[in-house]
């Protein structure tokens, strides 16, 4: 149950998501999401649907992948106004926060638990300690604005992980995955390109002055 209750929403955001490079209404992108999770739900290929093929790759989404791309979506009805959902934050600048720390999550904890360095942080998840880290993170970052996205996630995912919401027993899967590893990342390269392919026009206008 707690695979499609992480799958649904995440699949809906995305089919969302990607609507928009169609559509500007919110109820059209709203239909496309709802269709397109139908679509992976429905559609078999050899007898097994297209969410089972996903779900083969990542059994189990994190906490972290809903809070993503859930504020994206909100971000994306919204505009580039100051956007909060009752105490949430999901501006430019707290979706790139919390952008940030979660690839740098990722890039200390799939490494070394893969064997780089002497100490392996996944490890810790099947501890109280990481309870007691991870909740006293949540309460500090809650007093900044630009890392409440950061506490949210930290506080959920806690709380699906005290509950057992999912078959893993340790609370760094409830916080990170490889699909959001892969949003971040994705996000990271598509800055950059950005950055650099405007560097360069502007270099290329400077010369052609």
């Amino acid at each position: 149950m707690y695979s499609h209750i992480t799958w649904l929403p995440v699949l809906f955001f995305v089919g969302f998501l990607l609507s928009g490079i169609f559509f500007k209404s919110p109820a059209k992108m709203t239909i496309s999401g709802i269709i397109f999770v139908a679509f992976l739900y429905l559609v078999a290929v050899d007898s097994t649907t297209l969410i089972g093929y996903l779900k083969g790759l990542q059994y189990e989404l994190s906490i972290g992948s809903l809070i993503l791309y859930f504020g994206m979506c909100c971000r994306k009805v919204n505009g580039s106004s100051e956007n909060r959902l009752i105490i949430v934050d999901y501006t430019d600048r707290s979706l790139d926060g919390f952008r940030w720390v979660v690839l740098l999550s990722c890039l200390v904890i799939y490494p070394m638990a893969l064997g780089v360095g002497l100490f392996d942080p996944y490890a810790i998840g099947y501890s109280s300690t990481a309870v007691v880290i991870v909740a006293f993170s949540a309460m500090t970052l809650f007093s900044a604005s630009i890392f409440r996205l950061v506490a949210w996630w930290l506080a959920i995912a806690l709380i699906a992980y005290l509950f057992g919401f999912g078959e893993s027993n340790n609370l760094v899967d409830y916080l990170v995955d490889g699909f959001t590893l892969l949003s971040v990342a994705l996000w990271l390269l598509a800055k950059v390109t950005c950055l650099v392919w405007t560097n360069l026009r502007q270099m290329a206008n400077a010369r052609s002055r």
